[in-house]
């Protein structure tokens, strides 16, 4: 279970929306509410159960020290109440920060890493671990005020694996917005896999 518990902390740790318009360019501050977490555990000769029923909330930003270089953090914290229809009380929180470079500084294309740390507490029980993200982004305007951005990334937290996030910004004044996205993430320790999917949505402050 303390293993299981690592991989799945690792899961909420390897994405943030990178996001940051051209009229922004001091930065962005983000608070979000994630929409009914849902959290898959596979063990080889053991099965598969779903821990859902839950909700999260947390805050990130992103702040430039120059057009290529920039800050990244992450708060976030999910609860989950429910596993195969039987009441539970599961908590997974996590922070990270780390910094990450524009190919160039009109380029849309970022690479980041960031050093993690967790803490998972299951009923009453809790572990905390630290571990890395490395990531590969892309953040794009498709049309005024909305932005696509798209990040992919390995991560090692106790267990390790793949991630990949999908999401649109868009911006109703140039101080104030809001986003969407989608996480999904993917890892393997010792024959035991965990999977996490997140539905985010939230509201952009932006730094003038």
């Amino acid at each position: 279970m303390k293993q299981l518990a690592y991989a799945v902390a690792a899961v909420v740790l390897v994405s943030t929306p990178l996001t940051v318009l051209s009229a922004q360019p001091k930065g962005t501050i983000d608070l979000f509410y994630v929409l009914s977490p849902e959290l898959e555990l596979e063990a080889d000769g053991v099965g598969s159960v779903d821990l859902e029923e839950g909700d999260g909330f947390g805050a990130k930003g992103l702040f430039n020290l120059s057009p290529q270089l920039f800050l990244a953090g992450e708060y976030q914290a999910n609860s989950y109440d429910e596993v195969e229809g039987i009441s539970i009380d599961a908590e997974l929180d996590q922070m990270r920060g780390g910094a990450g470079f524009r190919f160039s500084a009109d380029s849309p294309f970022y690479v980041l890493g960031e050093f993690i740390r967790i803490d998972v507490e299951f009923e009453g029980e809790s572990e905390d671990d630290s571990g890395f993200g490395v990531h590969l982004g892309a953040n794009s305007p498709v049309a005024d005020s909305l932005n696509f951005y798209g990040q992919f990334g390995y991560v090692d937290v106790g267990g390790d694996g793949l991630e990949f996030l999908a999401g649109l910004a868009f911006m109703f004044t140039r101080q104030l917005g809001g986003f969407v996205d989608y996480r999904h993430s993917s890892l393997d320790e010792d024959g035991a896999e965990a999977t996490l999917s997140d539905l985010r949505v939230g509201l952009r402050i932006a730094l003038n």
